[in-house]
């Protein structure tokens, strides 16, 4: 808690933080068993886990520093962002060569499809840095909405990966508000905020 914050988030003091590794590791888990099981491209669930565990370490380190460690600043801004734009291009560079046509994108209020051609990374960066937040109820409530829409999208359209990995973030971001209602037994911390922004 820092000491330049008001006096309520006093009342904070000794609440577990770091609670997104639990996330972290049942929607990795289940997703992963989820592909395996109903035949999801390996390549595809190995990629979304890349990013979604990418980003819950760097949260991770951060969360460590600050709750083990003491540093209330936890990783600098730089660092912090500087990772992630690291796995962020990671991404964007696989998604840019993995099949022909891979840079086109669909701008759905035009109903067109653009080539963003070697624009297609740094926008895939802006949109995966764009995705990060740091309140954990928010972070978790929103993203379990977001994550059912998009589970459902994907067994509609026959991507199998996304569908079970939205389906498992779903039901992890889900069980993880039983906990951090008020007043909060757990907080998901940066390791839980950057993993679900990553994925």
């Amino acid at each position: 808690i820092r000491e330049e914050g008001p006096e309520s988030h006093l009342s904070k003091a000794g609440t577990p933080s770091m609670g997104g590794i639990a996330i972290i590791i049942g929607a990795a888990i289940a997703a992963a068993a989820g592909g395996l099981i109903w035949g999801a491209s390996a390549s595809d669930m190995i990629l979304i886990l890349f990013v979604f565990v990418g980003f819950g370490l760097i949260g991770f380190f951060d969360d460590y520093l600050k709750v083990i460690k003491k540093n209330n600043l936890g990783l600098r801004a730089y660092q912090k962002f500087g990772l992630q734009i690291v796995i962020s291009v990671i991404l964007a560079v696989f998604l840019a060569n993995c099949s022909e046509g891979s840079t086109l994108v669909f701008i759905p209020f035009a109903n067109i499809y653009v080539d963003f051609g070697i624009w297609y990374i740094p926008f895939i960066v802006f949109v995966v840095l764009a995705m990060t937040d740091g309140l954990d109820g928010l972070a978790s409530g929103v993203t379990a909405l977001v994550t059912l829409f998009f589970s459902i999208a994907g067994v509609i359209y026959g991507l199998a990966a996304g569908a079970y990995f939205c389906a498992a973030v779903c039901g992890g971001c889900l069980g993880f508000l039983v906990f951090n209602r008020n007043p909060a037994k757990i907080f998901m911390g940066d390791t839980g905020s950057l993993a679900l922004g990553g994925g």
